[in-house]
């Protein structure tokens, strides 16, 4: 199936040409494809429906920026019954939507920061009900109220205050005024306190999927309609980091709801 698929690539030389990397992976079956520009993803992806394969694959789209490239996993194509091609995008709230249609023409353009159409799914909207990480049955009004609320500083600890404000703002504890952050306390009750990473993963990560999973399914199916459908979805933020690793900037809230609509 694999050699069927290459020799449909093969046929149109341009696409062959502008791919950099057609191979397949022996153990799983999979292919990887990697295209140099985003038109050639989108012949692409008709080659591979007339292939009949019907693994997994991923194609990888290569972006320019002043030095180099910049690798992005943006692509998931996969098949159930038929083929469904998975495309999420993130991009910065800055963004002019004319300029993102350009680039991904036919696009679905949804604003999930705290002032946007789809507020309810940023992590400063007031949900409530939500369980503080290692904390037993407290609850915190948002996710954001959760993060910031368990940040322990060098002249004040924890601020339960964060847990039941409302108001979508005025969560930030200033250094100037609290002094150096010495990390999050690992829940109420505890003396451990959490590097930046580690707390990411242990309490942001799990409450903004918990607030995912519990109170934002409508969002979250409509979504996955879009998907299913072969719409290409952008998420509009103020961050854009999806590496959850990667401590010099903000991880994007958008970037979990990529990842849960793909998990």
């Amino acid at each position: 199936m694999f050699q069927k698929l290459k020799k449909e690539i093969k046929k149109s030389s341009e696409v062959y040409e502008n791919c950099w990397k057609i191979e397949v992976q022996p153990t799983t079956g999979e292919i990887y494809i990697r295209p140099k520009w985003f038109k050639y993803c989108c012949i692409l992806m008709d080659l591979i429906a007339k292939s009949g394969y019907c693994n997994i694959l991923y194609l990888f789209i290569t972006k320019p920026f002043k030095k180099g490239f910049l690798l992005y996993p943006d692509y998931l194509v996969y098949k159930d019954e038929n083929y469904i091609f998975y495309m999420i995008i993130i991009k910065n709230k800055k963004c002019k939507i004319e300029n993102i249609l350009k680039e991904y023409p036919n696009s679905e353009i949804f604003d999930v920061t705290s002032k946007g159409e789809y507020k309810t799914l940023s992590p400063f909207y007031p949900h409530g009900s939500i369980p503080v990480p290692f904390s037993g049955s407290v609850t915190s009004q948002s996710v954001e109220g959760i993060w910031q609320g368990l940040k322990v500083f060098e002249h004040e600890g924890i601020d339960f205050s964060c847990f039941n404000n409302k108001t979508m703002k005025n969560f930030k504890r200033t250094v100037r005024t609290h002094g150096k952050c010495l990390g999050h306390q690992k829940g109420l009750g505890s003396k451990e306190l959490l590097g930046y990473i580690d707390a990411r993963k242990n309490i942001y990560i799990p409450s903004y999927m918990w607030m995912l999973e519990n109170k934002c399914q409508k969002e979250i199916s409509y979504f996955k309609s879009l998907l299913k459908e072969g719409k290409t979805i952008v998420f509009l933020d103020y961050d854009t980091n999806e590496n959850v690793e990667d401590a010099s900037k903000p991880l994007s809230h958008a970037s979990l709801i990529k990842s849960y609509l793909l998990k």
